[in-house]
């Protein structure tokens, strides 16, 4: 028996035999070819036409959650730069193999360098594309075929090739690569099926058909298994099975502690997709839209803009609070051309980015929402809020959009404007914000970096950084003590252990992902509002 650590992917418990997937043969990035080069150029377009057939393909066989995914890496397929990046190595003596997956590594290692898991998974995109590519090239197939209950194990696995996997048949998935917030996590995820991704020695210890058990709530899998790790394995599958029907019986219920105060749990989310998971979930609005997913290829027009908010509301039919673009720093936009800079966390970001450029970055996405306003329940939510200066001059630009709006004939209505609580600025000062702002949801994840200076991206310190301290406690207890309504809609907001503390501090919303919305309105209903301030004062004092 062998233990295995990885990252926690997708939850979930399962085992069975594994059943491996080798990678392709890797490709010689100085590969000359022989011929000349706008043949070689022939059959890198032949290739990238049929590669596009084939998602197309995929993507109409593919569940939504899935096909939203195939659909960004279909547009990498598409992708003129990279075509023409390709041709240009292929110009320069490569093969159309060396050409394009130099080329899509490079596009890859620009995207990962952006610090947001939603715009850092397009590398994973990129990559794919590149892969696609080179598969056509060689007249290679990304399909698994599956006969019996199967663990897959793999150095990475791509959303196009769960297409075609009988879901009855797989029982869980261990990568290599991979990370909590990849493509492969929301699969599995979307799915179902336990996952542990990032476990760098899977393919050296695990064999064709040995028993795997998989954890994808710890990020655990054990390899050839004895009789007693087995049967704590299928004893905890059946209290899984039993907790997860609890928890459906919360799904359309409001969120109530065990006293009967309500506590509004909302989505985060990022796209048409996660909208509709949301509803399906019980969501009962959606507290943080976040928006940088649609810059990903530069800004949309207010237009484009206009079409997505309505039907991400028209979708939910309930209340959106759409985040205005925190891009900037360190999240850059094609066609802004935003310096890059030594410490991007505190840079030109954010509602910072937005107030300097208006006309560009914040204005179209303010009057999309206003006008998308007329027929739904939309409020606006500004990033990175450091001053209450910064929410006094995006009143007036908000003041003047909608007076533009009326006067050019359009439909469009006042909506509540909120800030994101991420900076302990925005927290110690909160009762400067009475009057400016309607309501303010705490960023805990960017809280916690800030307050305890550490990099969330940084593996040195990350151990460093205090979720559940002293000091960020004392920021939310005083965040709450302002007249002005406050949800939490980070990370800690799903946790088991914070959910009683935040709302005995005086948390009132709860946003997030569509996937926990059960279990976080089971968590709500165990304690009364007084049992959860006793724990939230204990917990101020003594942590």
């Amino acid at each position: 028996m062998k233990k295995l650590s990885g990252i926690a992917a997708a939850p979930g418990l399962a085992f069975g035999p594994a059943t491996i997937i080798r990678p392709a043969t890797a490709i010689d990035l100085t590969a000359k070819h022989t011929g000349d080069s706008e043949s070689e150029q022939s059959r890198l377009t032949t290739a990238i036409e049929h590669a596009i057939v084939q998602m197309d393909t995929l993507q109409h066989a593919a569940n939504k959650q899935t096909a939203e995914i195939l659909a960004a890496q279909r547009e990498m397929l598409d992708d003129p730069e990279l075509k023409e990046g390709a041709e240009a190595q292929i110009a320069a003596g490569l093969t159309a193999e060396a050409a394009i997956t130099t080329i899509a590594e490079e596009y890859a290692v620009q995207l990962a360098q952006i610090d947001d898991p939603y715009l850092a998974a397009r590398a994973e995109d990129v990559r794919e594309a590149g892969r696609r590519i080179v598969a056509q090239l060689r007249g290679s197939s990304f399909e698994i075929h599956l006969t019996q209950p199967t663990v897959l194990v793999a150095q990475d696995l791509s959303p196009a090739e769960t297409v075609g996997l009988d879901i009855n048949l797989l029982q869980a998935i261990v990568t290599e690569h991979g990370s909590a917030t990849g493509h492969l996590a929301i699969v599995a995820q979307g799915l179902g099926i336990p996952a542990v991704v990032g476990t760098p020695e899977a393919l050296r210890a695990i064999t064709e058909g040995s028993v795997v058990i998989v954890d994808g709530n710890t990020g655990t899998v054990i390899v050839a298994p004895d009789e007693q790790a087995l049967a704590e394995a299928e004893s905890s599958i059946k209290q899984a099975q039993q907790a997860r029907q609890e928890q459906e019986l919360y799904r359309e219920q409001r969120g109530l502690t065990a006293d009967g105060v309500h506590i509004e749990v909302f989505a985060n989310i990022a796209s048409q997709a996660e909208a509709q998971k949301a509803v399906t979930m019980g969501a009962e609005g959606v507290g943080l839209f976040r928006t940088e997913l649609l810059a990903t290829r530069g800004l949309p027009t207010e237009e484009a803009q206009y079409a997505i908010y309505r039907e991400v509301a028209a979708t939910l039919q309930r209340p959106l609070i759409i985040r205005t673009f925190d891009i900037g720093g360190d999240k850059p936009v094609p066609g802004l051309n935003i310096p890059s800079e030594d410490n991007p966390f505190l840079g030109w970001r954010g509602i910072r980015l937005g107030l300097d450029r208006p006309q560009e970055v914040f204005l179209p996405q303010i009057r999309a929402i206003l006008r998308a306003a007329a027929d739904y329940d939309l409020r606006i939510m500004l990033p990175m809020i450091a001053d209450p200066d910064e929410v006094a001059e995006a009143r007036v630009l908000i003041d003047s959009a909608l007076e533009d709006l009326l006067s050019e004939g359009h439909t469009a209505r006042r909506v509540p404007i909120g800030i994101m609580v991420e900076t302990p600025a925005a927290a110690l000062a909160i009762d400067q914000y009475v009057g400016l702002i309607d309501f303010a949801s705490i960023g805990t994840n960017d809280l916690t970096q800030y307050t305890y200076a550490v990099d969330r991206t940084n593996a040195q310190v990350q151990k460093r950084a205090q979720p559940l301290g002293t000091a960020l406690l004392r920021l939310i207890a005083l965040t709450c003590k302002a007249e002005i309504p406050v949800a939490v809609c980070g990370q800690l907001a799903s946790n088991e252990q914070a959910i009683p503390i935040l709302v005995g501090l005086g948390v009132r919303e709860l946003s997030v992902a569509p996937a926990r919305i059960p279990e976080v309105k089971r968590t709500l209903a165990t304690l009364t509002l007084s049992e959860m301030q006793a724990l939230a004062q204990a917990a101020i004092k003594t942590r």
